[in-house]
């Protein structure tokens, strides 16, 4: 008996909440169709859930999208800070932050859809500074450990680094979310690490 209700507990950790379900669906219509190309009825199909479903747990179409955003970055902060703790080396630690950053297309798209739905709504402005503010720790954090290890030496002040690499992942993240042919995934690996390398003074691999 202990053991189907250890299989039954099991099963229920592994199956994702309804709220859960829902917002999931939500960034993916959002990487496709936009903040304001989101409609409840495309949510239900997507997530193969009802229209009350969704009521029942947000109380309005914006609620949604706009809770679906925070959460979605909030996961993405979380995600960059383990891909920081998964290894002890400054090169390795800043390299993982930099190629993660870009690697999801989804995720570009979605956080492009933040910042774009930040200029028109204002309870969005704190999380894409919350987020920023994040990365900026986080990746300051693995420069700071590439210059005890005397892995790096900085062309500019610590500060200063990290925000031309933030705006550098803001930017091809952009070219990511829209295809851009010019920027091929090996050409867009090239231009982090070489800028990274760069300002961080050290040799490319």
């Amino acid at each position: 008996m202990r053991n189907t209700d250890q299989l039954a507990a099991a099963d229920a950790a592994a199956t994702p909440h309804p709220r859960e379900v829902i917002m999931l669906a939500t960034a993916r219509l959002l990487s496709k169709r936009g903040f304001d190309g989101i409609r409840l009825r495309d949510v239900a199909k997507e997530a193969r859930v009802s229209i009350g479903m969704i009521q029942h747990y947000f109380d309005s179409r914006d609620d949604l999208v706009l809770e679906t955003l925070e959460t979605t970055s909030i996961r993405r902060s979380s995600e960059w800070k383990i891909q920081a703790s998964q290894t002890s080396d400054g090169r390795s630690m800043v390299k993982a932050l930099l190629l993660g950053a870009v690697s999801d297309r989804e995720r570009c798209l979605v956080w492009l859809e933040t910042c774009a739905a930040a200029s028109r709504h204002d309870e969005l402005k704190s999380l894409t500074t919350r987020t920023n503010t994040v990365w900026r720790a986080v990746l300051r954090q693995a420069v700071d450990l590439g210059v005890e290890q005397k892995q790096f030496t900085l062309t500019a002040p610590p500060d200063h680094v990290v925000d031309i690499l933030v705006a550098l992942i803001d930017g091809l993240m952009m070219a990511v979310a829209t295809d851009d042919p010019a920027l091929t995934p090996e050409h867009i690996e090239s231009l982090l690490l070489d800028t990274a390398y760069s300002h961080l003074g050290m040799d490319p691999d």
